[in-house]
């Protein structure tokens, strides 16, 4: 049985609304990717992060591990939407450099029956 969810609590809680805020804005329903950033301040919560420096590459790989993904288009959509709320960050000017350098899977196109 899944707990009610709560809210925004880890160090990033403020950015992760401004940023889900930010892109309904612009008219995206942005429903899956809130489910992505659910996860990732769940798991700086988890790990007790205290401050936006403390966020670095092996905590979000160690993020990235923690929820594995069976296709690489599953895996890349969860890095992505890090990524890009990571950019935004830096493009406001609360981070220096985004942590997320991690490169994304290579996808296999099925080939489709004809």
């Amino acid at each position: 049985m899944k707990s009610q969810w709560r809210g925004f609590k880890s160090v990033l809680s403020d950015d992760i609304r401004d940023y889900l805020q930010y892109k309904r804005a612009l008219g995206h329903k942005f429903e899956t990717e809130e489910s992505a950033l659910r996860l990732l301040d769940r798991h700086l919560e988890e790990q007790h992060v205290t401050s936006i420096t403390a966020v670095t590459l092996p905590l979000i790989e160690a993020f990235l591990a923690a929820r594995p993904r069976r296709k690489a288009r599953s895996y890349n959509h969860l890095l992505g939407v890090v990524r890009c709320f990571f950019n935004w960050l830096v493009v406001q000017e609360r981070l220096q450099v985004s942590p997320v350098r991690i490169r994304p899977k290579r996808t296999v196109k099925q080939p489709q029956p004809f």
